[in-house]
């Protein structure tokens, strides 16, 4: 589900280790990838492939869901929903495209959990998907034990993303079955076109850095998978992952069971409420017509809390004494006296009944 717009006024609301994979998928020898300096100034800025050609230098750039306090920036998105497949290894440590604090990788690279970062809850990471360059997406992933309160930056971050002289953007790998020209390993797939084969390649012998950066405008080795030429491009762009500073959760007093009760649509919302009233006993949600429903995921946003259902929002629980902001609220009135819980997409203010 896309989370709602956060409308307080404050701001809104992990994986990549640096697995590089042998011929015939042996992968389990991973050496060094080191030899790209740590970045000493990065551009903070959405991250989506350049339209232009290589300029003078490569660009270095930062992918930055969470803004300075902690919270998901304007334009990003967080889906929540629950595991198909049970919940993911919660053994996480540090990332190896971290610029920051609190980036991670968690589990075998079998699950895939390739750019996350530590949530509030410890039960669950925020990854992207590591083959969408530029889109602003996260998904809060369970895992089945708890992360670590927090995690250190690496100290000799690589890239997650690269962009080439062409336009054509690749993705870190972590694992997988490759078969790159004889003497390399597989560093960077294809992304913007996975029919592609092409790779960015590293000596097997670890006899040369991924990236050549003798000059401004680096340059890396490419390949074709299954293949055996080799050329030089040069390099675009690359993307970093920032870091985040984890927002302090909320105190005993503020725990998800503070929304039990029975909550009703105020007059001016009510016909956009399709079930009319609800009753939560966390994390259950029982509406008048029958229906039930299950809170699935709940997170501190800068004083109050964010509810989600499997696949929607339940709303944003603001409490009494904290206003919102009606220039949000499509003419909705609020009602700052009492407790509410406010969902932007239905356009529906509850209130405790």
């Amino acid at each position: 589900m896309r989370t709602q717009r956060r409308i307080i006024a404050i701001a809104a609301l992990v994986l990549a280790g640096s697995g590089l994979a042998a011929c015939d998928g042996g992968g389990s020898e991973e050496p060094s990838a080191t030899g790209t300096e740590t970045p000493t100034a990065t551009e903070t800025s959405t991250p989506s492939p350049s339209e232009t050609t290589a300029g003078p230098a490569t660009e270095i750039g930062e992918i930055t869901p969470y803004n300075e306090n902690g919270f998901l920036n304007d334009g990003w998105n967080v889906e929540h929903s629950k595991p198909e497949d049970g919940e993911a290894p919660a053994d996480c440590y540090e990332s190896a495209h971290g610029t920051g604090p609190n980036t991670v990788t968690c589990g075998p690279t079998a699950a895939s959990l390739g750019a996350c970062w530590l949530t509030e809850d410890r039960m669950q990471i925020a990854c992207l998907d590591e083959y969408a360059v530029g889109e602003q997406n996260l998904k809060h992933v369970a895992l089945d034990g708890e992360a670590p309160a927090e995690t250190p930056a690496t100290e000799d971050p690589i890239p997650l993303w690269v962009e080439l002289d062409d336009g054509s953007t690749f993705a870190a790998v972590h694992g997988g079955a490759w078969s790159p020209p004889d003497g390399y390993l597989v560093a960077y797939s294809r992304a913007d076109d996975p029919e592609t084969l092409e790779e960015i390649l590293i000596p097997d012998d670890d006899s040369a850095p991924i990236f050549d950066q003798s000059e401004d405008l680096w340059t890396v080795t490419v390949g074709e998978d299954g293949g055996q030429d080799v050329a030089t491009k040069t390099v675009n762009k690359v993307w970093y992952m920032a870091g985040r500073v984890i927002p302090e959760g909320p105190d005993d007093d503020f725990s998800p069971e503070i929304v039990n009760g029975s909550w009703c649509p105020t007059p001016d919302t009510e016909g956009n409420a399709t079930h009319g009233c609800y009753t939560i006993d966390y994390p259950n949600v029982e509406y008048e017509d029958g229906e039930t429903d299950e809170i699935v995921a709940v997170s501190n946003d800068g004083g109050v809390l964010s509810l989600d259902l499997d696949g929607a929002p339940l709303g944003l629980y603001v409490p009494a004494d904290t206003a919102l902001d009606e220039s949000g609220m499509d003419g909705v009135e609020d009602l700052p006296d009492q407790e509410r819980i406010w969902n932007s997409q239905t356009v529906t203010l509850m209130v405790r009944d």
